[in-house]
């Protein structure tokens, strides 16, 4: 965020403010486990895990030196995916 042009104070603010929603969906989820089939939301966990995890090197995949590089980068990614997948097929 400081990168993009946000000022040191605001992207702390806004760090702060989405980290700390964790907090409030782990007791959402809590208060929900004995009332709604808590493995529907298996997906979404396993959704945000892919997405912090392909957050940097996506946008290397253009900018790889290497050729071979960027085939391994796009293998990960359909890895996850195929794993996404699978995850859900088995919690539905």
């Amino acid at each position: 965020m400081v990168h993009a042009g946000w000022s040191r104070r605001a992207a702390l603010a806004y760090n702060l403010a989405s980290g700390s929603t964790v907090i409030l969906d782990a007791i959402i989820a809590w208060a929900l486990a004995g009332h709604v089939a808590v493995a529907v939301l298996l997906p979404f966990a396993a959704g945000n895990f892919a997405y912090i995890a392909l957050a940097d090197p996506v946008p290397e995949l253009t900018t790889i030196p290497a050729p071979h590089g960027g085939t391994i980068l796009t293998g990960g990614f359909a890895a996850g995916l195929l794993l996404l997948a699978l995850t859900a097929t088995l919690a539905g």
